[in-house]
């Protein structure tokens, strides 16, 4: 304790011969919090720190478009027999306000507002027809719903958010399913690397709150159904009712969300998500994934960061998402080697190409990460588009890639290339919307 005194002391000492009285007010010594760097940040109550981008800003809105995409993708997966469930998870500014410090107003967050723009997401999804979850009023029920130096779930925001999702699954199909019974027990605290930590410690004296927090293991005590592994891409997936999707800010293991989510539903759930892989790497890998195909869940949870916006890339991830949903690619189209392995030609001339279709590419070749089309109009003009997977997102080797944004009077053919060469068993399907 003398030493954090004494480290504190000198910090303001230094503070005031600086002339940089933001140090002599920060508990932690800290300098240059929001300056030009690779994290700018504020800090708050507690130790509580918050990045400016993306949590002090306030408008983290839905389009109609969006939700209207959304509402396809979860059409197309019902049709199947899945039941989507689109979790916004809001940023901490909006799950802990009583934390923020008095300055952020003067970066022009204002929470009550924030807040509002939070819940008409939640109302226009509804109007929408999307089952979805308000996490926002969920976390704000529970005591540090997230860690102070990162921006992760801890346990108790990871129960409070399954017992949120549990009861929109409860709301949807009543209390006469079979249920198992799970339950989670505590081990000894863990402290997990933290990117955001370790970047903000470099402004900083004094050490900064760890990522601590009890390790949990869910076991299931009770079976009602074939129990399953958490692997959401294992071989033992046929009793998973509901698969997880998303970020590791709800998917890291210090969280056990999917744990607590079958302790709080009773049912077996598999989980799958990318760090740093925005809206679409985890789901986008699950839904053109064998396992996906093979073995639907009965609910499909995707869980994304409210600062993500669905549209940031256009409407392919989206059309993507729902083409691998719908299933419907059963008409398949002539293809014929092109300049190398890595490329092929496929004839559309002969095809009614409509902008509501799409190309399924199963290239069958696992690694495939990128993907360019050359689409080439009658008249010898070339548009392209591409597909890139994110580098720590599973590869598929099964791309859906929409024919909107082409010419009226139809394709003549589209010139295919990856990053690595075609398989044997590649196959070019047209899917229909």
């Amino acid at each position: 304790m003398k030493n954090r005194f004494r480290q504190l002391f000198l910090a303001c000492g230094l503070a005031m011969l600086s002339g940089a009285p933001a140090l002599a007010q920060s508990a932690y010594g800290c300098t240059n919090l929001a300056g030009r760097h690779n994290m700018p940040a504020i800090e708050g109550k507690y130790g509580t720190f918050f990045r400016i981008d993306p949590e002090l800003r306030m408008f983290h809105s839905i389009s109609d478009q969006s939700a209207d995409r959304l509402a396809r993708l979860s059409d197309a997966l019902r049709e199947y027999g899945t039941t989507l469930i689109y979790a916004p998870v809001p940023t901490r500014a909006l799950a802990m306000p009583d934390m923020l410090p008095h300055i952020a107003v003067d970066y022009g967050y204002e929470a009550d507002l924030a807040a509002t723009v939070y819940d008409d997401t939640i109302r226009r999804l509804s109007r929408a027809l999307v089952m979805n979850v308000n996490l926002r009023r969920a976390l704000l029920a529970t005591s540090g719903p997230f860690f102070a130096t990162d921006p992760r779930l801890t346990p108790a925001g990871a129960e409070q958010m399954a017992r949120a999702i549990a009861k929109v699954i409860g709301q949807e199909e009543g209390s006469g399913a079979p249920r198992a019974v799970f339950s989670s027990t505590t081990g000894a605290p863990v402290v997990w690397p933290s990117n955001m930590r370790a970047n903000l410690q470099r402004h900083c004296m004094l050490g900064l709150a760890q990522v601590s927090a009890p390790q949990f293991v869910t076991t299931k005590r009770q079976a009602a159904v074939q129990g399953a592994d958490n692997s959401i891409f294992g071989t033992r997936t046929l009793g998973a009712r509901i698969a997880l999707v998303g970020t590791d800010v709800t998917g890291s293991q210090v969280s056990n969300l999917s744990g607590f989510l079958s302790q709080a539903t009773g049912y077996d759930v598999v989980e799958y998500s990318v760090e740093d892989g925005g809206s679409f790497a985890a789901i986008s890998s699950y839904l053109t994934s064998d396992a996906f195909r093979e073995s639907r869940p009965t609910y499909l949870i995707w869980t994304n960061p409210v600062s993500n916006n669905l549209a940031q890339f256009g409407d392919q991830p989206m059309r993507e998402l729902t083409a691998a949903a719908s299933g419907n690619c059963g008409v398949a189209v002539p293809f014929s080697g092109g300049d190398d392995a890595r490329s092929i030609r496929v004839e559309l001339n002969r095809m009614d190409i409509r902008p509501s279709n799409s190309l399924l590419i199963e290239t069958s070749g696992e690694t495939a990460a990128d993907m360019r089309l050359d689409f080439i109009s009658h008249q010898g003009l070339i548009r392209s588009k591409f597909v890139r997977r994110h580098p720590n997102q599973v590869k598929t080797g099964r791309f859906y890639v929409p024919l909107s944004g082409l010419w009226r009077t139809g394709v003549y053919s589209v010139d295919i290339s990856l990053d690595v060469p075609f398989g044997a068993n590649t196959r070019v399907s047209v899917c229909f919307e």
